[in-house]
């Protein structure tokens, strides 16, 4: 039983609202169970990222949080989420180092941040894919289109939990290998 009898409670349960509690309960505990070795195989994917040799990362603590968000997200399966999370992070961070209008997009900002080295070719192409990736989400194409989303899993061979935790993975590794150079550490 979820709630113990007896207790007193803000508002009173009906015998039905805490049946409905024991269900859903009862629902995450075999979700807890039947995800457990997926979430402990994506933690261990934190172990294989950049981390920054005796650095000290200087991130402002909006971008700590969206970080940590990001990384919680991958780990419970929510991919999109990561992936989101991750652009947003890297968009802020380059904006705040970049002259660009406020109404700049994420393709004005890498070209800025490429154009004031602070990014290689390869990070610019790195930063270019995860938009794209991003957008496949963001704008996602009618099903008969030869771009959308589905089509590409199909090409892929993959399912679409599989291709989500791919661009995840994609997303993470890139901020990641970011965040760990100057100016994001000391």
């Amino acid at each position: 039983m979820l709630l113990e009898k007896g207790k007193a409670l803000p508002v009173i349960m009906t015998q039905r609202e805490e049946d409905m509690d024991d269900e859903l309960a009862e629902d995450i505990l075999q979700s807890d169970e039947r995800t457990f070795k997926s979430r402990v195989e994506r933690y261990k994917f934190f172990f294989t990222l950049p981390d920054p040799e005796n650095g000290l990362w200087l991130n402002p603590p909006e971008c700590s949080t969206l970080i940590e968000e990001a990384f919680w997200c991958y780990i419970e399966g929510q991919f999109v989420a990561c992936v989101f999370l991750c652009q947003t992070t890297l968009e802020n961070l380059f904006r705040a180092l970049v002259s660009v209008t406020d109404r700049a997009g994420f393709n004005d900002i890498i070209e800025a941040a490429y154009n004031k080295n602070l990014i290689s070719d390869k990070e610019r192409g790195d930063l270019h894919a995860l938009r794209t990736l991003r957008n496949q989400f963001t704008h996602m194409k009618p099903l008969a289109h030869p771009g959308s989303l589905w089509r590409q899993q199909v090409r892929e061979g993959k399912s679409e939990d599989e291709h989500a935790n791919s661009v995840a993975q994609f997303a993470l590794t890139t901020m990641f290998s970011l965040l760990v150079k100057p100016p994001f550490v000391l």
